[in-house]
């Protein structure tokens, strides 16, 4: 044997023995990867208590079942889920998909989407009430956002009216596709827009799709530009879902064991200032989570933050004698701006 070929037939064996070692034994490994996919997504849902929810993981898919309480806890239940570990699809080794089995505990949830764009980027997620509902609108957001465009819809089957739904959801994302930053919520019957544009031409455009959307929806559009505001906030209800929609933009947070707003929070105030001022009621709660509920310490802090948040809304032409601070340890969200009917508590 020569040893041109006696160091060939060595470097194959090497190559084998390491093809058989990372399929069958690394992280990398299908069933490794699986187990620990399956253990990732087990402690998200229970670091949350989300009791309701289990799910199974098949390869890097994910299935969702339990009956959850509202719509917040399902959405954070799906989040937790595609965030366990690596959330970055199959190259980041987590998980790529969630097959939503899961179901309303007083009957079945209607569909949903929840759409952002910042930055040019659109990111789309909810539940559609079939497969070729959620192919049309991912189609549709692919045109719309070439190359930009992130979906993550689940499916839901007979949740709602296919028809309809799809083209409500095909107004909406034509709606986000005229502004320069926006956000975008179908839920039930309600199609909700809230977005920031520089030609006030195009914040026309805006809200005029969102209203040729099928009659049965109603539809909540505010759209600013650097001079003009364009729509309405008619009720309280309509500002609620404003403010939330508004929200989605960016999250209110605060430095690590700190009442200090970050950095980052400065932007998503300035949207939630924006709404609460042109709100008809012009009483706000501001709630906050506490890190630990039942912690006096948690609570204090949780208070401090509250009331900072007061404060940046106060330097954002916002009353402060208008503005009631809270501490609630069951909200899911860290940080809560509801507006109040005068003597709500």
């Amino acid at each position: 044997m020569t040893p041109i070929r006696r160091t060939f037939l060595i470097g194959l064996a090497v190559f084998l023995l390491f093809a058989v070692f990372v399929t069958n034994w690394t992280a990398a490994a299908p069933s490794v990867l699986e187990r620990r996919l399956q253990a990732a997504v087990d402690a998200a849902l229970h670091d949350r208590s989300f009791s309701w929810a289990r799910a199974t993981v098949d390869g890097q898919v994910a299935t969702l079942r339990g009956r959850w309480p509202d719509d917040g806890v399902h959405e954070a239940a799906i989040e937790a889920i595609y965030s366990a570990e690596w959330a970055g699809g199959w190259l980041a080794g987590g998980i790529t998909r969630v097959i939503d089995q899961s179901v309303e505990q007083e009957g079945e949830a209607p569909s949903q989407l929840i759409a952002v764009l910042e930055n040019g980027e659109l990111e789309l997620s909810g539940i559609a009430p079939a497969e070729t509902a959620r192919d049309d609108i991912a189609g549709l957001a692919s045109v719309l956002f070439p190359a930009r465009a992130s979906v993550r819809i689940s499916v839901r089957e007979n949740a709602g009216e296919t028809a309809g739904w799809v083209e409500a959801a095909s107004q909406l994302l034509s709606a986000l596709s005229r502004l320069d930053q926006s956000a975008g919520r179908l839920h039930g019957d309600t199609i909700v827009l809230y977005g920031l544009t520089t030609n006030a031409q195009q914040a026309e455009n805006a809200l005029s799709a969102i209203d040729a959307a099928p009659a049965r929806f109603h539809t909540i559009g505010w759209v600013r530009t650097e001079t003009e505001i364009f729509g309405e906030i008619g009720s309280i209800a309509d500002c609620r879902q404003l403010l939330d929609t508004a929200g989605m933009l960016g999250r209110l947070r605060f430095n690590p064991g700190s009442a200090e707003l970050a950095a980052s929070a400065q932007q998503t105030l300035e949207h939630l200032a924006a709404v609460a001022g042109a709100c008809p009621a012009r009483s706000l709660s501001v709630s906050v989570r506490p890190v630990v509920g039942g912690d006096p310490d948690a609570e204090a802090l949780a208070m401090a933050r509250g009331l900072a948040v007061r404060a940046a809304l106060e330097a954002r032409s916002i009353d402060p004698a208008n503005v009631a601070v809270a501490v609630n340890a069951e909200q899911d969200q860290l940080v809560v701006l509801s507006p109040q009917m005068q003597g709500d508590g």
